[in-house]
């Protein structure tokens, strides 16, 4: 009987008249010209014990909307997407983190499914940090602040999940760590951002051996004319560089700090790097 358990599919349980009706209510609002109206909706999947049965619904809406957005790079949209996973992490009445357990044989199997929603759900928020292009205007559209929104996000899903799920957090390092090698400057920019909420140790151990390939990446940038996006994505990777560093390299190099010594090891970054690490004794 246990082997004929194991083996049969789960089941889907569609939601009912009423509760498919408030869906399309809350992410028609979400997603609406209403501001007003979409604050009440972000509230409600804030607060709102009701929506159990239908979050990995909601969860499977986001991820899709999410992969549309981004190629469509609609930036107004993904920052309503990220709000929505941002009220729904902070639901306590939602248990997200049952989704995620297997500590439990009978609930794991039970919300398998749901497992794989809140998998997509990390996916939507990571694409939003770290992909090539988010908006069609880059110059005109703040999406430096929506790759920060989304690290945030991101920090709020390790501590929902991490514990129930050892896989999450290995896998959200390996995505920045190859965005870090990238060399499309705003995915090297929304990785940082990632790497730098999650402590002094990860900005060790994945950011600082990094630092003269970046350096090589941002130089050229930094010293063009036009104000593009990549002269921008250069001017703030320096800037966020050079204060999450400091304080980790401050540690690792005896004082009296030398700027030839850091140019040796951090090349273009590496004067920036030393006044910055002064600054910071």
């Amino acid at each position: 009987k246990c082997d004929l358990v194991l083996l049969m599919p789960i089941k889907k349980f569609p939601l009912s008249k009423e509760q498919q009706e408030f869906y399309v209510l809350i992410t028609e609002t979400c997603m609406g010209a209403s501001e007003s109206v979409r604050r009440e909706a972000l509230q409600r999947l804030q607060l709102d014990s009701s929506l159990q049965p239908m979050a990995p619904t909601l969860c499977t809406f986001i991820s899709d909307a999410v992969k549309v957005n981004v190629v469509q790079k609609n930036f107004v949209l993904l920052v309503y997407l990220m709000r929505m996973v941002h009220a729904l992490l902070g639901n306590s009445n939602l248990q997200l983190q049952s989704y995620v357990s297997d500590n439990n044989l009978h609930l794991f199997l039970n919300n398998y499914l749901s497992v794989l929603k809140v998998h997509l759900l990390i996916s939507s928020v990571l694409s939003c940090c770290v992909a090539n292009q988010l908006c069609a205007y880059s110059s005109a559209q703040n999406h430096w602040a929506l790759r920060e929104f989304a690290a945030i996000i991101m920090i709020d899903i390790l501590k929902l999940f991490s514990n129930v799920d050892k896989s999450i957090l290995p896998r959200v390092l390996r995505v920045y760590k190859n965005g870090l090698q990238s060399a499309v400057l705003p995915t090297i920019y929304g990785c940082a951002v990632g790497l730098s909420k999650l402590g002094g140790y990860i900005i060790f151990k994945f950011i600082i051996p990094q630092l003269r390939s970046i350096a090589i990446c941002i130089e050229t940038q930094l010293s063009k004319d036009d104000d593009d996006v990549d002269k921008q994505a250069a001017i703030f990777i320096r800037h966020r560089l050079l204060k999450m560093c400091a304080p980790i390299l401050k540690t690792i190099h005896s004082a009296p700090d030398m700027v030839s010594e850091y140019i040796e090891h951090y090349g273009y970054l590496g004067p920036g790097l030393c006044d910055a690490v002064v600054l910071a004794r």
